[in-house]
């Protein structure tokens, strides 16, 4: 969310001007490398071995299970951990555990959905308490908490279960992406397009089930093992209904997400708005639809079940569009009409409209759209983001520029920086600043009021956008980044801003001093423009954030220009989750994390 209201600004444009040498005497700007994988020795470490106990994890592959390694029924299941139909399950499973003792494997397999935003960090959270042996522990915390997820419940969640804070932490940061990538591909081979989906003994079974569903299936397999030891296996296809529609960009950079209803007048208008958008961005924008028929529409939910049946022969958009170009005509006739007009094999389209699941897959969405607080139509979801209505075509079209740029255009918050507070911390707020502006001693107030504000839940990081091209000015910014190198970035920060008139050389070497760096050492540093590559970096960045004056603050993704009042730095970051009603188990997992460097 950009804040739009300006209370004090200080605009210059100056990149490509007044710093443009800085930025022409490299050619390539050095990127930090993301952390890499833990090694697989570590892993093995971390790991609980399979013995049929409750949790296990182990290293290449990754398994997540629980139950004899030898039990004749084996139950994997791709799961998200904010999924509102895969919670449902917990119970489930628990219960057939019970009522065959000794005879139902669960496997655990990782499948984060892109509209629950919160739902690798969930996924991750899992993997990090894996290497401790409380798996499970986690996955079922995490399942019992599921609406409140966010990085610092999960830190309560970690303490209560008994982890060790410092390794949770250290895995929860460490790269734990292509565990679950893993995962998913593995469910995309096998056709898995939906969660929670099972397979009981390679039988697949889409969606939540009763404990009576799975109790007759597990019966089934047992009788046809028929004491031999041997698994009937039986792969059933792909089911092209279950999948939510989707078409545009295959990697987008925005993925917007639709719920509409085939009757309502609203959602007829947004059609030709998203086929627009889709075309004059392409290979950046992705459309999924939803179904959501509204109570008040009497044919909707015919309509919304021949989109399904048409779903399943491979032409959802071509009825889509038919429908919702004539959305006064859906009655039975019409919609069989249109299947015949499309080419769709007649009597499979009438068969699957008579079909009930056809008309739970629209229930399903409907169900799913409810618990994200869906009550009207259209209602998209714009990166996770929820928006109610359709807006009119510029409007529309900006917003998803907007979304883009946002996701293009999010400063970067590595280590190497001047900043202070945990790298925990689920807040983070990035100030772009020059060290000679105006207004510098009194954003300095109001960050060290936000920071006594929140202790353990903002961290801070300053970025330099210099709006002056002296030597001694740029000496300090490099001075900036030799402390940090060694920790004390935040307390030469301090040192600088105090005197912003004098900085100077030789007042440079007094600060290192006082740090405790041995003075002359660290001026050859400085001499030797050994942190040069560091500030213009951050000069690029300030560009690439489209920052054009100072200061300029991102908390998370939101935008701040300008020094605003106190009160307005606090509901932004409040929204970020940084809230002291939040911080449950955080503070006490402090102590290896807190720092400024």
């Amino acid at each position: 969310m950009q804040v739009p209201h300006l209370w004090h600004f200080s605009r210059a444009h100056y990149v490509g001007k007044i710093w443009g040498r800085l930025l022409l005497s490299i050619s390539v700007v050095a990127v930090a490398g993301l952390p890499t994988l833990a090694r697989a020795a570590e892993q093995k470490r971390h790991a609980a071995a399979d013995n049929g106990g409750h949790n296990s994890m182990t290293s290449d592959p990754v398994v997540l299970s629980r139950g004899p390694s030898n039990a004749p029924i084996v139950i994997t299941e791709f799961a998200d951990f904010l999924c509102p139909f895969c919670v449902r399950m917990v119970p489930v499973l628990s219960q057939l555990e019970s009522s065959y003792p000794g005879q139902v494997r669960v496997i655990f397999k990782n499948r984060p959905l892109n509209i629950h935003p919160n739902s690798m960090m969930a996924h991750q959270a899992a993997l990090a308490a894996a290497r401790q042996g409380k798996f499970w522990q986690m996955h079922d915390a995490i399942f019992a908490n599921q609406r409140s997820i966010s990085r610092i419940y999960i830190l309560g969640l970690a303490q209560e279960i008994g982890l060790d804070m410092k390794t949770f932490q250290s895995d929860f940061n460490s790269q734990l992406d292509s565990i679950i990538q893993a995962d998913v591909h593995e469910g995309d081979q096998k056709g898995v397009e939906a969660t929670p989906t099972f397979f009981v003994n390679g039988e697949m079974v889409v969606g939540a089930r009763t404990l009576e569903q799975f109790q007759e299936l597990i019966d089934r397999s047992l009788r046809n093992q028929k004491g031999t030891g041997e698994v009937v296996s039986k792969q059933s296809g792909k089911d092209a209904s279950i999948e939510s529609p989707i078409k545009g960009a295959k990697n987008p950079k925005v993925t917007l997400e639709e719920f509409a209803d085939a009757e309502c007048p609203y959602c007829g208008r947004s059609v030709g708005l998203l086929n627009a958008v889709i075309a004059s961005h392409p290979g950046d924008i992705a459309v999924r639809f939803r179904h959501f028929p509204l109570p008040g529409h009497q044919g909707s939910m015919l309509a919304h079940v021949a989109l399904v049946a048409a779903g399943k022969q491979g032409k959802f958009w071509e009825m889509h569009d038919l429908i919702f170009a004539h959305q006064d005509e859906i009655t039975r006739p019409d919609l069989i009409h249109y299947a015949s007009e499309i080419g769709l094999d007649e009597k499979r389209f009438v068969q699957e409209l008579n079909n009930p699941q056809s008309a739970a897959v629209v229930n399903r969405d409907r169900a799913e759209g409810e618990t994200l607080g869906v009550d009207a139509t259209p209602t998209f979801f714009v990166n996770g983001k929820k928006f109610v209505g359709v807006p009119d075509g510029p409007v529309f079209k900006r917003l998803l520029e907007g979304q883009m740029s946002a996701m293009a255009r999010l400063p970067s918050t590595n280590d190497a920086l001047v900043s202070v507070g945990s790298q925990l911390a689920p807040a983070v707020l990035v100030w772009f600043s020059d060290l000679e502006g105006h207004l510098m001693p009194d954003t300095r107030k109001v960050l060290e009021e936000l920071r006594e504000r929140y202790p353990t839940t903002l961290r801070v990081v300053m970025k330099g956008c210099p709006l002056q091209s002296r030597n001694e000015t740029l000496a300090a910014y490099e001075a900036l980044h030799a402390a940090a190198a060694r920790a004390k970035g935040w307390e030469m920060l301090k040192l600088i801003a105090e005197n912003p008139n004098a900085m100077t050389l030789a007042n440079l070497a007094v600060y290192a001093q006082r740090l405790g760096f041995n003075p002359g050492e660290f001026m050859e540093l400085l001499a030797q423009h050994k942190f040069l590559r560091e500030v213009q970096n951050e000069v690029v960045e300030c560009r690439d954030a489209g920052v054009e004056g100072t200061p300029v603050f991102f908390v998370n993704t939101q935008r701040i220009d300008g020094l605003q009042p106190l009160a307005s730095f606090v509901k932004v970051i409040e929204e970020e989750g940084a809230d002291s009603s939040l911080r449950r188990g955080f503070d006490a997992a402090q102590s290896a994390d807190v720092g400024a460097n």
